[in-house]
């Protein structure tokens, strides 16, 4: 199954080695549907992947860490995520066309929770549309 995320912005966010911005298709009618259904204007989202244009990796690496035990700032994606909270940079996961009704989560500690119920498991797909940064903790596990 293809993982997209998709971001909100028009301003600069600190992007993290590995994560990389790529402009969506405007022949591509999945995206559209994404963007309008989220109220994000096509021209002002962009997709993120990694340096070969695939999301899965990122999320891969979520997976992997938790196995580990490690935290999850400690990814390429968790960092980003983090940036993205900071500077309230809305931006959704999903899973092929599967991107309705999707679990919104407003702070990092829910962001936290969500991704290591849904990132445990294998094939790690998170389904997620992530709000505004609401600060309530500045813990980063």
């Amino acid at each position: 199954m293809s993982q997209f995320i998709m971001v909100r912005t028009s301003s600069k966010v600190p992007v993290p080695e590995g994560i990389y911005f790529q402009k969506i298709d405007k022949s591509d009618s999945l995206f559209g549907t994404v963007s309008a259904a989220y109220g994000f204007a096509p021209d002002a989202c962009r997709l993120v992947v990694d340096n070969h244009g695939c999301a899965e990796p990122l999320i891969d690496d979520l997976h992997d860490a938790l196995r580990r035990g490690q935290p999850i700032i400690d990814t390429s994606f968790g960092r980003f995520a983090y940036e993205l909270f900071r500077s309230g940079v809305e931006f959704i996961c999903w899973c092929a066309t599967d991107f309705r009704e999707l679990l919104v989560v407003h702070s990092w500690e829910e962001f936290l929770e969500q991704i290591k119920i849904q990132a445990a498991l294998q094939p790690a797909d998170v389904f997620l549309y992530f709000g505004p940064y609401q600060e309530s903790s500045t813990s980063l596990q």
